[in-house]
């Protein structure tokens, strides 16, 4: 499922709530996209598992109001329905520390985020 599917699923869960979805909506982005990968690391990186992925929630407007960026009181999270899990996938993690130098959990990428988290 792509990144576009789950920043649906965002948007449709928040839209479930029925007050909320009348009063804000969420847009959801990633400055990137999944538009490669390459399984083996071992020779050659294409693209490591890496995204940015980006919400903003923003309280509608009206007639005599204009819509206003909600900085506080919420936290977004995210989720890829039906992909939970990263290795196996690829052999990222058996050579990250040789090409990065670092050592990462499985099924954690560069930034230090997984595959569901909050925002």
């Amino acid at each position: 499922m792509n990144i576009r599917m789950a920043m649906m699923a965002l948007c449709l869960v928040c839209a479930a709530n029925l007050s909320f979805a009348q009063s804000h909506i969420i847009i959801g982005w990633n400055d990137l996209g999944m538009h490669c990968s390459n399984q083996d690391f071992s020779k050659l990186v294409v693209l490591p598992p890496f995204n940015n992925v980006r919400a903003q929630v923003v309280r509608v407007g009206d007639a005599t109001h204009l819509p206003v960026v909600e900085t506080t009181g919420f936290h977004v999270t995210y989720e890829i329905p039906g992909n939970t899990y990263s290795i196996g996938k690829t052999n990222f993690w058996d050579w990250e520390d040789q090409i990065f130098g670092v050592n990462l959990a499985p099924n954690i990428e560069l930034t230090g985020n997984g595959l569901s988290g909050t925002m």
